[in-house]
């Protein structure tokens, strides 16, 4: 997220995960209002992150009923767990405060995302793809998650779950046309390829693996 017109504030896909086109996904800007002890803020995003929640909230009536094959019963029911409203409504209002119904255009701070994503995840820590996954997706934008070289890609096998039980909506069409799983070693030219292209990056490791990926 970046203060808008100032300074910034912080920093092989399967055949079931294919490549988007990442460059922009095609949604109207939304504002979301915050209050707290620092004054009002505005926070533009390309769709109403509250919809974007309850969607992801309404996915757990199907998820309880069958585990996908590629986790296991506590992998799956921690992620059923992780998509409590209340859960994902947290980050918001521990950045910006408690929602407020309206605001003056003229009042308090306005934050903007920088754009694409791009996330280096570890070998380790199987589930923490999707869970990446599902807290970047509502900033609304571009998302590209490169898979660890050795483990099992929860991620991929996530984002294409979500993508068949969602319902029809502008976070459904993020993922289906902003979001990519890929897996490649790290002399491959896609590694400084997604470094160019990402607004942001993620990067998941010792000190060797983020100076490899910054360059």
């Amino acid at each position: 997220i970046v203060i808008a017109g100032g300074r910034a504030s912080a920093s092989n896909c399967s055949g079931a995960c294919p490549r988007p086109k990442c460059g922009a996904v095609p949604m109207s800007e939304h504002l979301a209002c915050f209050e707290s002890a620092d004054g009002l803020a505005r926070v533009m995003l390309p769709f109403d992150y509250n919809r974007a929640i309850a969607n992801w909230a309404a996915l757990r009536k199907t998820m309880v009923r069958r585990v996908p094959d590629a986790f296991t019963r506590d992998e799956w029911a921690y992620l059923v767990t992780f998509l409590d409203h209340e859960n994902l409504t947290a980050p918001f209002v521990r950045s910006f405060g408690k929602p407020a119904p309206t605001a003056d255009s003229s009042a308090g701070m306005v934050y903007r995302p920088r754009g694409g994503i791009a996330v280096w995840l570890p070998n380790n820590g199987s589930l923490l793809g999707p869970l990446v996954l599902v807290l970047l997706s509502l900033t609304g934008q571009p998302i590209r998650l490169k898979l660890g070289s050795t483990t099992d890609d929860l991620a991929g096998a996530f984002l294409e779950y979500a993508r068949q039980h969602l319902s029809e909506g502008d976070l459904k069409s993020l993922l289906e046309s902003g979001v990519t799983a890929e897996r490649f070693g790290r002399g491959d030219p896609r590694q400084s390829e997604l470094a160019r292209w990402a607004r942001v990056r993620i990067v998941f490791g010792t000190d060797e693996a983020a100076e490899a990926v910054h360059g």
